[in-house]
């Protein structure tokens, strides 16, 4: 389980084709963000040499205390750290269970750095 001291606030945004259809017949992308408690972390020491294509790994919560399962991250959503780091979901999210209770207790996801 992963400490509720390592978490900070962030953001988690996602992007869908569930807007109205435009003058032109095509779907308009609608944008949602929604508030959460995130730790990022690079996958190995290794990577952050010089020429290492670095990788992270990420665990969020939901910032109101809701189950973690109820809120998905896919691939092409973003994570953007309190600290204005921002990081593109690589894959789907997996669950994390607690052992004792048998619920999420958080979300883990595959993380690459992107430049705003």
């Amino acid at each position: 389980m992963i400490s509720r001291h390592l978490l900070s606030p962030g953001t988690l945004g996602s992007r869908t084709q569930t807007g109205p259809v435009d003058d032109f017949g095509s779907p308009t992308w609608v944008e949602t963000s929604t508030a959460i408690n995130v730790a990022v972390f690079p996958r190995t020491a290794e990577e952050l040499l010089p020429g290492g294509a670095t990788t992270w790994r990420g665990f969020y919560v939901p910032a109101d205390g809701s189950d973690p399962a109820s809120l998905v991250a896919d691939a092409g959503d973003r994570i953007i750290t309190g600290d204005g780091r921002s990081f593109e979901v690589d894959g789907p999210g997996r669950d994390w269970l607690n052992p004792r209770t048998k619920t999420t207790d958080f979300v883990e996801v595959d993380l690459e750095k992107v430049d705003r």
